[in-house]
């Protein structure tokens, strides 16, 4: 006798597919709870409400997140789909709502990693897209093996050792060239929130700015970084002078 999936309607059931909803997005709750809550625990330091609040937000993005999972499960090579879905959930949870809390990218966790030169192909996104896709083949393996299918389990085993040493070949940040590291501290007691990476142009060009005093840069060991109030005034800037240089910053600390 096969027991249906709650997960798994079948459409003919109007009611069974109401119910698997529920479960996606009661899935997708919790999960957002338990990986968001212990992550910006420090924001009780302004109070439980910011904390509470800002959780039960994000919580709410992954739990519509959760919501075409098992469809994307359901297509051959699925771990290429959850982990561009991954990607997709992260940009999304970077710009809105209220412009965005990015915290908890996967590519922020990986500066040790062994992988962590696919960010010199296409920045975070890249990066978490292989932590995301490395995680679905590892899943994909086993229950191919749990299903008998020794030779698919030993080519995802093949795919995922590809995916951790492919970027030892590639070159890593700065082999072509200077590079330098920026440290902000106490970014709460500053008026800008949003830092961008510049250079020499870009900071000339801040200085012509009509916004100065808005946008400002800050030089320490020749790494530039420009602040900016919000988004908006990059933006501006942007748009003002197209040919400066503003890249976003892999990962920020408060």
């Amino acid at each position: 006798m096969v027991v249906p999936d709650p997960a798994r309607p079948d459409p003919a059931d109007p009611g069974r597919a109401r119910t698997a909803r529920q479960i996606r997005l009661h899935r997708g709750r919790i999960f957002g709870i338990t990986f968001l809550a212990p992550l910006i625990v420090w924001l009780a330091n302004l109070g439980l409400v910011p904390w509470l609040t800002l959780t039960a937000v994000q919580a709410l993005v992954f739990a519509l997140a959760a919501m075409p999972l098992p469809r994307l499960i359901a297509l051959p090579g699925w771990p290429l789909y959850t982990a561009a879905w991954w990607v997709v959930v992260e940009a999304v949870r970077g710009r809105a709502p209220l412009g965005g809390f990015p915290w908890g990218r996967l590519a922020f966790g990986q500066a040790d990693a062994p992988y962590a030169s696919w960010a010199t192909v296409g920045g975070g996104p890249a990066l978490s897209f292989a932590v995301a896709f490395l995680g679905s083949l590892l899943a994909y393996g086993l229950r191919a093996w749990r299903g008998g299918c020794r030779q698919v389990s030993a080519a995802v085993c093949l795919g995922a050792v590809a995916l951790i040493t492919t970027p030892l070949a590639l070159p890593g940040p700065g082999t072509s060239g200077t590079s330098a590291v920026v440290a902000v501290s106490g970014w709460s007691r500053c008026r800008n929130h949003l830092a961008l990476a510049t250079d020499a142009a870009g900071a000339k060009a801040l200085g012509r700015s009509l916004i100065k005093g808005e946008a400002l840069t800050r030089v320490r060991d020749n790494a530039r970084l420009a602040l900016f109030r919000d988004r908006w005034q990059a933006d501006l800037l942007r748009h003002e002078f197209p040919g400066v240089r503003l890249d976003h910053l892999i990962a920020a600390h408060d």
